[in-house]
């Protein structure tokens, strides 16, 4: 990593976040501040090393640097409308089928997030190797393949604007949640806070997964919120291979991140190639 380069960071004015440099100066935030190339494991742990948050962070990656930091219910308009009637329809369906069967709005929230249906939750993992491993990741998709971002959030401090909590909130427990449930007839906007679920899903332990929730009234993007630091570091295409070769290496693969049996038999299938 080019000691020259340095970290992207979206935060207000009023942040008081400084930047530590590789080279060992910093920067004020607010600066105008170029990216961060990860191109392999030891890029990442000299960033997660210096990090320019105080506290635990969370990582989100994406395939495609160019993608917003959006909640799958906002990326279509259709979505959007039919939030309430799609849960409802899941629920519906899912109920016979749910083991363990959630026991709350809550809970069937996080299991419709699990299973790809758009919610107003957005994925983060308190793993970064998991976050680069969704940065890196194979895009077989039409857009065809991009650079990929590896996000970095500072959960308490976004609690701390949007909501004056000190740490991050638990669904079904903080009462201070109700006015984000789909069904809330709130209306007062509040800003996106940082959630974590009770970890029912397997999937939800293999990624160390945590959520950021969003308010009906505030369908901002993330990256959008003022005076909430967020690092966006940049994964090359042309790193991406080796990459997830090094993250296998260390057994972090789709098999143990998804943890399904079509996973797990791709994994077998190439170690016998």
């Amino acid at each position: 990593m080019d000691q020259s380069q340095q970290v992207d960071v979206a935060v207000g004015s009023n942040s008081g976040v400084n930047v530590n440099l590789s080279n060992g100066q910093s920067e004020p935030s607010g600066s105008s501040l170029s990216n961060f190339d990860i191109t392999n494991i030891s890029d990442l742990l000299e960033l997660v090393n210096g990090s320019v948050l105080d506290t635990q962070s969370w990582y989100r990656g994406h395939i495609d640097f160019k993608w917003p930091l959006l909640p799958s219910v906002l990326r279509e308009t259709g979505w959007q409308r039919a939030e309430n009637n799609m849960l409802k329809r899941f629920r519906q369906e899912a109920a016979g089928r749910a083991t363990p069967k959630p026991e709350d709005h809550w809970d069937w929230l996080s299991l419709a997030q699990h299973h790809r249906l758009p919610t107003r939750l957005l994925d983060w993992s308190t793993n970064p190797l998991v976050g680069l491993f969704f940065a890196s990741e194979r895009d077989d998709s039409d857009a065809g393949a991009a650079d990929g971002a590896l996000f970095v959030l500072d959960p308490e401090a976004l609690n701390r604007t949007s909501v004056g909590a000190d740490d991050v909130l638990l669904l079904g427990e903080d009462s201070a949640l109700d006015a984000y449930l789909p069904s809330s007839g709130s209306v007062v906007p509040m800003g996106p806070v940082a959630v974590v679920a009770q970890q029912y899903f397997g999937r939800l332990m293999a990624q160390s997964g945590v959520f950021t929730l969003t308010h009906h009234l505030d369908w901002r993007k993330l990256e959008e919120v003022d005076e909430i630091p967020i690092v966006k570091w940049r994964v090359p295409l042309v790193n991406k291979e080796s990459i997830r070769n090094e993250l296998e290496s260390l057994n972090i693969d789709s098999a143990s991140v998804y943890l399904d049996l079509d996973h797990f038999a791709t994994r077998i299938r190439k170690r016998y190639l």
